[in-house]
């Protein structure tokens, strides 16, 4: 707190803090969410997991704006809960999607993230207007994720004046046939297989499936290599099974 106290609130951009991931959290980082609150620039705070805020926290998020990035992938994997959504979007809160590191969801795949936050909130409770809609999980992966990093004004909508970045996914793939409601079908049935194209702030990165100014094949060459040099120096006696990649 105090080394956020000192930065000037003119610097500030986004303040991202990883936080009550698990319930270890609770008893050895003295996590105080008001006292961030006050310290940390308010409505400028994005907190990472939240899966374990007490509902004072949860109220306190919500009142000043502040933003909680939702993780499935990486939590269910670590077992280290579930992001309460649902209170934290009827207290006010800014919610977006995130696919946390790799090390620990195994992949950085944002449409797996977004397919899982539309299902996983549907357990543990019967009544099914408290459900996270498919129109709800879009817009935490569009909107939701702009407004998380202060950028709303730039990007997470299609408008004239902002940036352009867009995907365009494949019509013709399984999942959009036949096309009867947009943001349920890219929820609940899309895939990272679906896009086709990836354009950044105007610019075009992957075209029909392929990175644009990366040569792919050299890519996974050096990354086998790498892994191979890691594996050899840490535990040369293993194989691959156990020692690298998903676990």
């Amino acid at each position: 707190n105090k080394s956020a106290e000192k930065i000037p609130r003119t610097k500030v951009r986004t303040i991202f803090l990883h936080i009550i991931f698990t319930s270890a959290d609770l008893s050895v980082s003295h996590f105080k969410c008001d006292t961030c609150l006050n310290s940390w620039h308010i409505h400028r705070l994005t907190i990472n997991h939240g899966i374990w805020l007490s509902n004072k926290d949860i109220l306190l998020l919500g009142e000043h704006g502040c933003s909680v990035t939702h993780n499935p992938l990486s939590n269910l994997k670590l077992g280290s809960g579930v992001c309460p959504i649902r209170e934290l979007l009827d207290a006010g809160a800014n919610l977006a999607i995130g696919t946390d590191g790799t090390s620990t969801s195994d992949t950085a795949d944002f449409m797996a993230a977004l397919r899982l936050t539309g299902l996983l909130h549907k357990i543990g409770d019967p009544d099914f207007t408290q459900w996270l809609s498919a129109e709800e999980a879009f817009r935490l992966a569009t909107q939701g994720g702009a407004r998380s990093i202060l950028q709303q004004e730039d990007i997470g909508t299609l408008e004239v004046g902002k940036k352009a970045d867009v995907i365009l996914v494949d019509r013709n793939a399984w999942s959009f046939l036949p096309l009867n409601h947009v943001e349920r079908q890219i929820v609940f049935s899309g895939s990272s297989e679906s896009v086709r194209t990836s354009i950044i702030n105007g610019r075009v990165m992957m075209r029909d499936r392929r990175l644009i100014g990366v040569d792919e094949t050299a890519l996974k060459d050096e990354v086998r290599e790498a892994a191979e040099r890691f594996r050899d120096r840490h535990w040369p006696n293993k194989g691959t099974d156990g020692c690298v990649g998903a676990a």
